[in-house]
């Protein structure tokens, strides 16, 4: 049976990291997501991300990590042509329609989302190549309020300056002025009828997928 972990930034990572997460997961294949792989104490399986500006501002990191043996996967972007013998691509759509469309036509397209997010890119590629199970760390979508401005765990060990996401730290990014989530949490429910994705937060917005705690999650694991 094959299993990925998709390493998340959201900051109920903190969590397990308490709970020994480290010593858990190191034998296993896991997907970082963005600048995640700057603060695991050994390597991804997989490196992702879907922004032109984080490839311009890790470029060098994300070659240095090829070289080491980690596969490098992002969306299909005229940018990165020149240099796309280094990492694998994939067609993206962040539109609902053209998405079920492909579908429809047999065509692979991967769903990010209307926010363009890695973390739905994440889950639409790890579904797409055939995963028993997906397991999500750090999918928070935002903070539990609009007071709670820590968003991604790892916001004490790296300077803001080199986080590159749109919503450290600010979890007005995704959600409304009355601390909800935004509209475009609505995006996960293309993934509503999948029974084999699990939601390692208790504290997630992310209600379509099984919540587990870390407890639950250690004991899953093959």
């Amino acid at each position: 049976m094959s299993e990925v972990i998709l390493l998340g930034a959201g900051a109920s990572v903190r969590e397990g990291i308490e709970k020994g997460l480290w010593d858990k997961i190191k034998d296993k294949e896991i997907w970082s997501l963005n600048s995640v792989f700057k603060v695991m104490p050994y390597l991804p399986t997989v490196q992702l991300w879907v922004d032109v500006g984080f490839f311009k501002k890790e470029a060098n990191n994300l070659r240095d990590l090829q070289l080491k043996g980690v596969k490098l996967f992002t969306r299909e972007q005229h940018t990165w042509s020149l240099v796309s013998k280094y990492m694998t691509l994939f067609q993206t759509t962040r539109e609902i329609t053209n998405f079920e469309a492909d579908l429809k036509k047999g065509k692979k397209t991967i769903f990010y989302g209307r926010m363009g997010l890695v973390g739905f890119f994440a889950v639409s590629l790890a579904k797409q190549l055939g995963y028993d199970k997906i397991y999500l760390l750090g999918y928070d979508f935002g903070a539990v309020s609009l007071d709670t401005k820590v968003t991604h765990w790892y916001q004490d060990k790296i300077s803001q300056k080199k986080i590159y996401s749109m919503g450290a730290g600010r979890p007005e990014v995704y959600l409304d002025r009355k601390g909800n989530p935004n509209e475009f949490l609505d995006d996960w429910k293309v993934f509503r009828d999948d029974k084999n994705i699990y939601n390692v937060s208790t504290n997630s917005h992310l209600e379509v997928f099984p919540k587990i705690t870390y407890e639950t999650f250690f004991d899953s694991l093959e």
